[in-house]
Order: C-alpha cells, then structure tokens, then sequence
C-alpha cells in the first residue's frame, strides 16, 4: 500500500486478510461459462472483440544511378512478382 499502513499495525492487516479471503471466497463461487454462454456473450459484444482494418504497405527503391538501363525492367518483374495492386 503507498501509505504503508499495512506494515506496522496488526489491526490493518488482519482486516486486510480478510478482506482478500472475502474477495477470493466470493470469486469462488462464479460457475464457470457454457460453451452456449461464451458464444452468446460474444454475439452480443462483437463489436468489443473486432479488429480493424490494417493497411500496409511496402516502398521499395530502384535506384537509376546503381541499375542503369534495367531499372525499368525491374520495376516491371518486382510489379508482376508482387501483382499491379502493389500487394
């Protein structure tokens, strides 16, 4: 605790252990979910377990200086190796 008043007084600290064996007897006591359960819940808040859409993208450089006459060409095999789309 930041105030530290679990340290020094026995008081605080027998309370505070009860309170852990309160909260950890009430968790006990939750049932597990049904398969039927789950995938209602789940229906029901789809929309807090979507993923949005991702883009990417790749930049790649041909370099006229270093590929000369070619660097069309290579622009070329990289677009039909990759697709026209880019992807």
């Amino acid at each position: 605790m930041v105030l530290g008043l679990d340290r020094d007084d026995t008081i605080i600290r027998r309370r505070l252990r009860q309170k852990v064996e309160f909260l950890s007897e009430d968790m006990m006591g939750v049932p597990e979910p049904s398969e039927e359960d789950l995938r209602r819940f789940l229906e029901s808040h789809s929309d807090a377990f979507r993923i949005g859409t991702k883009i990417t993208f790749s930049h790649i450089y041909f370099n006229q200086d270093k590929r000369g006459e070619t660097v069309r060409s290579d622009v070329e095999d990289v677009r039909a190796v990759r697709g026209a789309g880019g992807g």
